[in-house]
């Protein structure tokens, strides 16, 4: 079939048919991968992936509340509790 005319014809529903000589020719229809990520150098690794390093201020994290034994730990720490320093002598 080298240099051979071959019609190409497309109808409203995009089914593709080829002609060849008033005969149809079976035929099938390859669709375009998408593309695929790139290969990134250990060192550019940083630049290319951008990620958030902490959440945002409103996040649900940092508003959980302490649990009750690290709470009563901050509040004795506050007031003094048995820690000595210099200023207390």
């Amino acid at each position: 079939m080298r240099n051979a005319v071959l019609t190409v014809c497309v109808d409203a529903i995009q089914n593709i048919t080829l002609l060849y000589k008033g005969k149809f020719l079976p035929c099938n229809v390859f669709h375009k991968q998408t593309k695929q990520s790139e290969v990134v150098i250990a060192k550019d690794l940083n630049k290319t992936v951008k990620t958030k390093s902490a959440p945002a201020p409103d996040h649900p994290w940092r508003n959980y509340p302490l649990p009750a034994s690290q709470e009563s730990r901050n509040v004795t720490a506050a007031r003094g509790g048995d820690i000595s320093t210099l200023e207390n002598r």
